[in-house]
């Protein structure tokens, strides 16, 4: 026996994988298909009626058990019917039919259809003195729940529009108050509003009088200082010469220094001759 080196003929053969079981197709059954292979079972067993109609012996089983109903009322059983554990007919067909019809003609000259509408529509037929013949306990065993609503649009393929929220009428009382509290606010929405404005006006008062009295009193500090000017600045030049230097107690008079800068030893002066030269210069 040849071998490769670093791996043996034997382990060169990979091991084949197991097959997967195929997938069943789905089938569907009538009531009738299924009554034919329920009689058969009861008499075989359901092992062997699963065999030989080659379906699930679970399925067999659960139609054993759905049998019960059918042969108890044969008559509303829809034998044709291939939906799984269906066969049953509405209970009240003849009002159904007379309602789709309703429905239809209601789209047909474009009216708008609602849950509500169709749910009212199917009391007043049952009420119909046909209907109480056909279905005498139907008003008041019927009940027009959302289970049933669906189950008939669908059955009958048909489309209708969700209820609109309804808004309930309020009593009186909840009007007036109401109305009283809007008008309220309008009042306080009022009031604030002329306060603001008789505020505005007070400030547009306040500001012109306050322009006014900053003009006239610039007018006035304007006038005070030209008539200042003159003898201030004689004043001040007089003090730029004449110095105060001390009082001399024993005098009449007291004593200034008479300087510039050109001037290193200062003079002495009685206040007298001060004054009188002072009164000669602005005479």
């Amino acid at each position: 026996m040849t071998r490769v080196k670093g791996k043996s003929q034997e382990s060169s053969e990979a091991p084949k994988k197991a097959d997967k079981p195929e997938k069943k197709e789905r089938c569907s059954y009538s009531v009738d298909q299924k009554q034919i292979v329920v009689e058969y079972a009861l008499k075989h067993g359901r092992n062997v009626a699963a065999r030989l109609y080659k379906v699930d012996k679970s399925m067999v089983g659960r139609w054993v058990q759905a049998s019960k109903k059918w042969n108890a009322e044969p008559a509303k059983v829809n034998w044709n019917s291939l939906r799984v554990g269906s066969g049953q007919k509405p209970l009240y067909e003849e009002a159904e039919n007379q309602l789709h019809k309703w429905v239809s003609d209601q789209h047909r000259l474009g009216a708008e259809i609602t849950n509500s509408n169709v749910r009212n529509r199917m009391y007043q037929i049952l009420k119909q003195p046909d209907m109480k013949v056909l279905y005498p306990d139907a008003v008041n065993e019927f009940k027009a729940s959302s289970r049933w609503l669906s189950g008939f649009l669908s059955r009958k393929k048909l489309t209708v529009l969700r209820d609109r929220p309804v808004f309930k009428k309020r009593p009186v009382c909840d009007v007036v108050l109401r109305e009283y509290r809007q008008y309220s606010i309008l009042k306080e929405i009022k009031a604030d509003d002329a306060m603001q404005r008789s505020s505005q006006s007070q400030n547009e008062v306040f500001n012109n009088e306050y322009m006014v009295k900053t003009e006239v009193e610039d007018e006035v500090e304007k006038m005070n200082k030209k008539s200042n000017e003159e003898p201030i600045t004689e004043i001040h030049e007089i003090f730029d010469k004449y110095t105060f230097v001390e009082a001399d107690p024993l005098a009449e008079s007291s004593s200034f220094v008479s300087h510039t800068q050109s001037h290193v030893q200062p003079i002495i002066l009685r206040f007298n001759s001060f004054v009188n030269k002072s009164s000669s210069d602005y005479i």
